[in-house]
């Protein structure tokens, strides 16, 4: 995360580029400005997530990225008990712990500003519940499984195949038993379904009007492979489909090498989905039941995901990205082939055994935090009241101004138009020119102007940081916001640079009408730091620290500390009792 940040100069990270910077970009709109919500701009939820955050604590991308650290973290711990719960031996579940860990495009990729962390942290929680499910037959445990597999696929609408490919096992191996909950529940989720469709299928529809402008292709895509291969109906899907499939488990294939960074990928990541590809196809022997059916419904899964991710990924580094959305179900079809190789008969009667304690995982996980109070206090205090000190001593206020300006576009051949037309035009040219006035505003020539009028001692760069243009929606309204840490400074700016914009566009522009319509006035107070948010966000990272240090505590603490942990680990009575001297 830090090199990211820091390093860029020295080397860029793989899939740090173009996506991870209109994340954010496009956050920075959802932050400025309300009017632009119901527009669905690039990176859909996550953008707006990111939009809401920033509008919490302000300008600030590592707290973007460290949030998907903490997700991938969270993410690590849940894992853990989904192998728990498929009562994978220690020596298994500990290799796979780190690869999950150390996994490094999984690594990459989850300290950039990428929605990779949320979908895969949301699809982990599915997965849990419906391992749970599986086990204990509670129609709630599906419910959730469905409710947090849909919310990933807010972020990416791939993620519903996973749902539909649980909702096509559980009608299938329910053998009657629910088939009324099943049928309602499937029901149910369609309804959730059908009412964020624009939200959950707008991938879908992208994805159709690119395969639509092929020809537009970026060539500069150098990763790309399979490029002749055009997929535009069901006979095509059919004959190339498998084909498109077999390229995004393995790419950057050999034949599609372009040097060591290729030859690396494929090594460090590709490999992985290979071997587990080969082994899910080339499986002997039985499973126990309930670990059958978990397993029969992650390949399904994964048929579906891969099918489609395939058919619309024509990148390696797009294949690299989707691949480590469904890195946990890999893991999973890896764990259950490596552990129930031998001894399936003591394995299912000692899953059997733990059925009844598995099912109580939440009072489990409340006992743990009952028992790490005093860490967890401690931190959450102690971190909150480093934020305060830090926002209220530390961080140096700064404040803001806004001129608000009425841009009008000079008519030309009124007369030969139609009113409608006429306004249709101004409409769209007053939105075309919004970036223009944007890059005038900022521009050396007037920033240069403002400088020497009010002899600042400031250059151009510096300047360019203080002074942004805001639009208004649907109107030709503009705002010149300025942010500085001397409130009678910034006021000053906003106005002579609104001043200088109307005094100077004409000239450049065929402008004909601009009028300041509200003048900055003097700031009373810091825009920034807010004091209030910054108190509650450190709280919340304290409060999270030691919710997650209480967790891993409980979690690598093997030891068993009293006789009511021997009768709820091993269901077997205390019959005696060494008392302990120290204590007399």
């Amino acid at each position: 995360m830090f090199f990211d940040y820091y390093g860029r100069d020295i080397f860029v990270l793989p899939h740090s580029g173009a996506d991870t910077e209109n994340f954010y970009n496009t956050g920075l709109l959802y932050m400025n400005s309300d009017k632009i919500w119901s527009e669905n701009l690039f990176g859909g939820v996550y953008s707006k997530l990111i939009g809401i955050t920033l509008k919490s604590i302000g300008d600030c991308k590592l707290f973007i990225q460290y949030i998907n650290i903490v997700l991938a973290i969270f993410t690590i711990f849940i894992f853990i008990k989904i192998l728990k719960n498929l009562n994978i031996n220690s020596r298994l579940r500990n290799i796979l712990i780190l690869i999950l860990c150390y996994f490094p495009n999984n690594m990459i990729i989850s300290s950039l500003i990428l929605r990779e962390s949320w979908i895969i942290f949301l699809l982990t929680i599915g997965i849990y519940f419906y391992i749970i499910y599986i086990y204990n037959k509670k129609q709630i445990n599906l419910f959730l499984s469905a409710i947090f597999i849909i919310l990933s696929s807010l972020f990416h609408s791939g993620m519903i195949l996973v749902l539909v490919a649980i909702l096509i096992g559980e009608l299938i191996n329910s053998k009657g038993r629910y088939i009324i909950a099943d049928i309602l529940l499937f029901f149910f989720m369609l309804i959730i379904l059908y009412k964020f469709r624009d939200v959950i299928f707008s991938k879908f529809i992208t994805q159709k009007e690119i395969i639509l402008s092929r020809d537009d292709y970026i060539e500069e895509a150098g990763s790309r492979y399979l490029s002749s291969i055009y997929i535009n109906n069901i006979s095509e899907v059919i004959k190339f489909g498998w084909l498109k499939a077999i390229y995004f488990i393995a790419s950057p294939t050999i034949l599609y090498w372009r040097g060591l960074t290729d030859i690396v990928s494929f090594f460090l990541d590709s490999l992985l989905y290979i071997i587990i590809t080969v082994k899910v196809i080339f499986k002997k022997g039985e499973l126990p039941s309930k670990i059958n059916t978990i397993y029969k419904t992650f390949i399904l899964a994964l048929i579906f995901t891969v099918f489609v991710f395939g058919i619309g990924t024509s990148t390696a580094g797009t294949a690299i990205r989707h691949r480590n959305k469904l890195l946990i179900i890999f893991l999973i079809l890896l764990a259950i082939i490596e552990n129930y190789k031998v001894n399936i008969g003591i394995i299912e009667e000692r899953r059997n055994s733990m059925d009844k304690s598995e099912s109580n995982s939440i009072p489990n996980l409340l006992k743990y935090i009952k028992r790490n109070i005093p860490i967890i206090l401690i931190l959450t205090i102690l971190f909150g009241g480093v934020g305060y000190i830090i926002t209220k001593y530390v961080i140096t206020p700064t404040y803001s101004s806004n001129t608000t300006m009425m841009v009008g576009i000079a008519n030309q051949n009124n007369e030969n138009n139609q009113e409608d037309n006429m306004n249709f035009n101004q409409i769209q040219a007053n939105k075309a020119l919004i970036s223009t006035y944007s890059e005038i505003v900022k521009s050396k020539g007037i920033a240069d102007k403002v400088i020497n009028n009010l002899k600042l001692n400031m250059d151009y760069s510096e300047f360019s940081k203080k002074v942004s243009i805001e639009p208004v929606k649907d109107t030709q309204i503009i705002s010149v916001k300025v942010v500085d840490t001397i409130p009678e400074r910034s006021c000053d700016i906003a106005n002579e640079t609104a001043t200088i914009f109307k005094d100077t566009i004409g000239d450049i522009m065929k402008v004909d009408n601009v009028q300041i319509l509200d003048g900055a006035t003097l700031p009373n107070s810091p825009s920034s730091p807010n004091i209030f948010k910054n108190t509650i966000i450190s709280l919340i990272l304290g409060l999270i620290l030691g919710l997650v240090i209480a967790i891993f505590k409980e979690i690598k603490d093997t030891s068993v500390n009293s006789q009511e942990q021997v009768m709820e680990y091993f269901d077997i009575p205390v019959i005696g009792v060494i008392p302990d001297k120290k204590q007399g």
